[in-house]
């Protein structure tokens, strides 16, 4: 999994900068799904799944009733809506037409089965991150090519070049990589509490607690639960080969020895 992007839905046109409207966050995120999913593409195509924090605080259950409903974007254009078809079961026949692609993920219920997998899928090297952003503006993308050449004694070689061009960012990348690093942050300041019960807990450092926020933290958690959850499907979803014949198996010739 490739951390790309990263987006707060805080209304920068406010002196205290507090988050958007709900109403205004869903219409982005809708947008931000129409453009990953592309042009083109049938409603959700590309679109593995949008996961939903279903707490009190994420407002998951709230938002999810914005999605149910089919709804047209600023071109004109319906689109179906999304539902999960497992928390949101009685809704099922009320919006047929809604795609289950979408996940509320319930803090008392996953909390720390999320940030378990999160430190499995990390300890595993399956997570990889942006490198943190220096702030100049731009970035320095290097180009590879192939080229073919001849030696002295006329010989077809071929070797690899780089050449570096310059991609100047735009406000929205800029923001991405800046996002980016903060959840890194405050993802290093996420602790693991050991219970004497034998539980577990995953919160910010007592030093930190009034000092930052954990939901960037916590939507990467969310991230290497359902990373998590695909690995583990492609494992229980392989077919076992029943066909073998065993007798083949331990079918071996007599070795042959040799006399003196």
């Amino acid at each position: 999994m490739k951390i790309c992007n990263g987006v707060s839905f805080i209304d920068i046109s406010k002196k205290k900068k507090t988050p958007m409207r709900t109403p205004e966050q869903v219409s982005f995120v809708k947008q931000m799904i129409l453009d990953y999913n592309g042009k083109n593409a049938a409603d959700y195509e590309n679109i593995e799944a949008v996961l939903l924090d279903a707490g009190a605080g994420g407002g998951g259950h709230i938002l999810a009733d914005y999605f149910m409903e089919e709804w047209v974007d600023n071109q004109g254009i319906k689109h179906k809506g999304l539902i999960d078809k497992i928390e949101s079961v009685d809704y099922i026949s009320k919006f047929p037409t809604a795609v289950d692609k979408l996940k509320l993920m319930n803090p008392k219920k996953y909390k720390v089965e999320m940030y378990d997998a999160l430190v499995e899928m990390l300890g595993l090297d399956l997570i990889s991150f942006t490198d943190e952003y220096d702030m100049k503006g731009y970035l320095n993308i290097f180009e590879h090519s192939e080229i073919e050449y001849e030696d002295e004694k006329n010989n077809k070689k071929k070797e690899i070049q780089s050449t570096a061009k310059q991609h100047k960012l735009s406000f929205d990348e800029e923001l991405a990589l800046k996002n980016i690093d903060l959840s890194k942050k405050e993802l290093v300041n996420i602790f693991r509490f050991d219970n004497k019960n034998g539980g577990r807990s995953y919160d910010l450092s007592p030093d930190k607690k009034t000092k930052m926020h954990d939901d960037r933290a916590y939507c990467l958690a969310m991230l290497g639960w359902y990373l998590q959850q695909i690995r583990r499907k492609n494992i229980t979803d392989r077919k076992v080969n029943n066909d073998v014949d065993i007798s083949k198996l331990f079918n071996f010739k007599k070795p042959q020895i040799g006399r003196r």
